[in-house]
């Protein structure tokens, strides 16, 4: 019975190193082992783990390696942007869509209010499903989305196109009025339209034009109802006046009108007292724009005679773009001629102005033919009666 024990207990000697290699030994064991297995990969991270770690060393059949480690979605992202699913680049934290919206893998104007509090009016962020294209929310800040976001008296527009929808609005006979303090926002009822102004006390809030203008606009015949910084000299600090609604430094020499160089405005006008393009036509230098204007500006004419003197064929000056023309009225053309929009008198005999033929030829003035006597060789017979000679020969009596 000892004996048999015995061979037990040699065979497990014996077979001891085998299975002790197996399963890989400690690294100083001097057998070679076979390889620890592969360690398990990393857990995913974003789009996936790097690569798994690898096996043990060729030692002794090392413990095996680690698995890899994660890294985040979407690749690498450029410093001071942010990560946002497979986005290229990420967001721009600072651009028009600084916000992730991971779960659609885009960038985004706001996924809530908060992301709009830096907005001056678009307070309130729109997540209604846009209509067009996946149907995703909108995204974006904007001024309403329902009327309770806008003050007492006005609606939310959620109609038509442009930066009109989703903003408060007022009505206003036929139309409506935006509430946004830095458009048209003043009623003008009578005339069912949006305007900057009605009175002074409207354009408070404005930087400099706190000046409501009232004058009647010529092409629309309606008050202009617009914040200017000025309409007269009394509405500009001492020392300025009033010029195209902009208070302007007055001025006496060209000296003083020297400060930008001589760029310009290097002359100061006599008629205005500001720095402009000319004081005189002398200043004038172009051929095509010679003569000195009102207000300080060089054009190709401003009455009638600058025309007569420079283009004797187009006779009329057009104050509307100060150009030369044949025409301003029909009166100016000969009939049945007509004078059209250009300018130009069209439809007649020769298409030209009533102005007096200054061709060659003397004209026939109906005078009476004086009936000269012929000039030529010969003399003429004057109607002398014959005076009856006698004959002073010698012949017989």
């Amino acid at each position: 019975m000892a004996t048999k024990k015995l061979g037990w207990l040699i065979a497990l000697l014996v077979a001891s190193p085998v299975f002790y290699a197996g399963c890989g030994g400690d690294d100083s064991s001097p057998t070679t082992g076979t390889g620890g297995s592969a360690g398990a990969g990393g857990s995913t991270g974003g789009s996936g783990g790097a690569t798994g770690g690898t096996g043990g060393t060729s030692d002794a059949g090392g413990s095996a390696g680690k698995g890899g480690s994660t890294t985040d979605g979407g690749g690498n992202v450029p410093d001071g942007r942010i990560a946002c699913g497979t986005v290229n680049n990420g967001c721009n934290p600072t651009g028009n869509n600084p916000v992730c919206d991971l779960p659609n893998n885009r960038c985004v104007e706001c996924l809530t209010n908060m992301h709009c509090e830096a907005e001056a009016t678009a307070k309130i962020c729109d997540l209604t499903p846009s209509t067009t294209g996946m149907m995703l929310p909108r995204a974006q800040c904007v001024q309403c989305t329902t009327d309770a976001h806008c003050p007492a008296g006005s609606t939310c527009n959620l109609t038509g196109t442009g930066n009109t929808v989703n903003t408060c609005r007022v009505a206003c006979g036929t139309t409506t009025c935006t509430t946004n303090p830095t458009g048209n926002n003043i009623c003008d009822a009578p005339n069912s339209r949006c305007v900057g102004c009605l009175t002074n006390a409207d354009c408070a809030d404005e930087m400099t034009d706190k000046v409501c203008d009232t004058s009647v606009s010529p092409t629309s015949m309606l008050p202009r109802y617009q914040c200017e910084q000025c309409l007269t000299a009394t509405d500009c600090p001492a020392g300025n006046i009033c010029a195209n609604n902009n208070c302007v430094p007055t001025c006496t020499t060209d000296a003083e009108c020297s400060a930008d160089g001589g760029g310009d405005e290097p002359h100061c006008n006599p008629t205005t007292k500001i720095c402009a393009e000319c004081g005189a036509d002398s200043h004038c230098t172009s051929m095509n724009q010679p003569f000195c204007g009102p207000e300080g500006e060089c054009d190709e004419c401003f009455t009638d005679a600058n025309c007569l003197a420079t283009q004797p064929t187009l006779p009329y000056c057009r104050l509307s773009d100060t150009n030369c023309v044949q025409c301003l009225d029909n009166t100016h053309c000969t009939p049945p001629a007509t004078c059209n929009t250009q300018g130009r008198c069209i439809g007649g005999p020769d298409g030209g102005p009533t102005t007096p033929d200054s061709g060659p030829g003397t004209p026939d003035t109906g005078a009476p033919d004086t009936g000269t006597p012929d000039t030529g060789p010969g003399t003429p017979d004057t109607g002398t009666p014959d005076t009856g000679t006698p004959d002073t020969g010698g012949g017989a009596g």
